[in-house]
């Protein structure tokens, strides 16, 4: 049985990396940049726009996940993934009762229910 890369260790180009605070900065302005855009394309009507390319993406990628019924949402999906993401990180920092991005209030009723101890991972561990 011959190893392979000769010592049978695991080639460190495929070691986890430690995540550092620049990584750490960089990924959260990815999604900072993403829930601008998300939040531009909720309210933005086409004409005129600044953002013609990534609004229009945004838009897209919204309309594939309201095609997809949330009760056989698939994570495998990158852009369902990628919108489910993105919207619970805008949910996060949403403060507005009439929000329009799709699922904002689905998101916020979440963490209301998880802060007062009554979703399901609470639920499990109580048993």
């Amino acid at each position: 049985m011959s190893k392979v890369h000769g010592s049978g260790s695991i080639p460190k180009m495929f070691k986890a990396q430690p995540i550092t605070k620049d990584r750490r900065a960089y990924v959260q302005q990815i999604f900072d940049a993403a829930v601008a855009v998300l939040e531009h394309a909720v309210e933005c009507k086409g004409d005129q726009c600044e953002k013609p390319t990534f609004c229009q993406r945004m838009k897209n990628l919204e309309e594939h996940f309201r095609a997809q019924q949330i009760s056989t949402f698939q994570w495998h999906c990158r852009a369902c993934t990628s919108y489910f993401v993105i919207v619970g990180d805008h949910a996060k920092k949403c403060s507005n009762q009439k929000c329009r991005v799709h699922l904002c209030k689905y998101f916020k009723k979440k963490a209301m229910q998880h802060r007062a101890g009554k979703c399901s991972c609470h639920k499990k561990s109580q048993n």
